[in-house]
């Protein structure tokens, strides 16, 4: 059986419509289960920072119409200045923390970037189909 895989495009009818096959060539990987399991380990975090960002733009939207939409009163003997100081030292948290989120999963490798580094560093035998 070929390696070719069929893509075919339609264009406007004043054009021709034409066939391409791009050669694709596949490759099977061997590596065994405890290998597999040690990379993911060690670079699961790398996998995470992609979606990081997320759960601190959530409490940081939150926080801001806490802030915009709240009326801050005196209680449990802290005045009303206090509380508002309290929100907004939480929200200048949540920004550095969505700051540094952002840059980690700007930083982080896509799938595919990991599968290049796990052929290079020589754990799995790669054999073409």
């Amino acid at each position: 059986m070929s390696n070719r895989e069929e893509i075919r495009l339609e264009v406007p009818e004043s054009d021709l419509t034409q066939e391409v096959y791009v050669e694709r060539p596949t490759a099977k990987f061997q590596l065994s289960e405890r290998v597999l399991k040690y990379w993911l380990e060690k670079n699961k975090k790398r996998l995470e920072n992609k979606s990081a960002w997320k759960t601190p733009f959530g409490i940081f939207i939150s926080l801001i119409f806490l802030r915009v939409t709240s009326t801050f009163n005196n209680v449990f003997g802290l005045d009303s200045e206090i509380w508002k100081a309290i929100c907004f030292a939480f929200i200048v948290g949540m920004f550095i923390w969505l700051i540094y989120s952002i840059y980690l999963s700007i930083k982080a490798k896509s799938i595919n970037d990991m599968i290049d580094e796990l052929k290079d560093e020589d754990l799995v035998r790669i054999t073409s189909q």
